[in-house]
């Protein structure tokens, strides 16, 4: 159950940085098809640093085990 919250924060988390930054982004870019490249490329990293955290997270306890 401890790992369904910690991985709901972790998601949370980079789901909403990527939200807000998007949104920074999606607001000052004139151009049409940058908006969706830019916006594309940050929700890519973010589902990137989601799986680069968890894994990070799931090597510490199982050392700790």
């Amino acid at each position: 159950m401890a790992l369904v919250a910690v991985g709901g924060a972790i998601g949370g988390g980079c789901g909403g940085a990527a939200w807000a930054l998007n949104h920074k982004v999606f607001h000052a870019t004139k151009h049409p098809l940058l908006r969706y490249l830019w916006t594309g490329l940050i929700s890519i990293a973010a589902v990137v640093i989601y799986f680069v955290v968890v894994v990070a997270f799931l090597s510490f306890f199982k050392k700790s085990n």
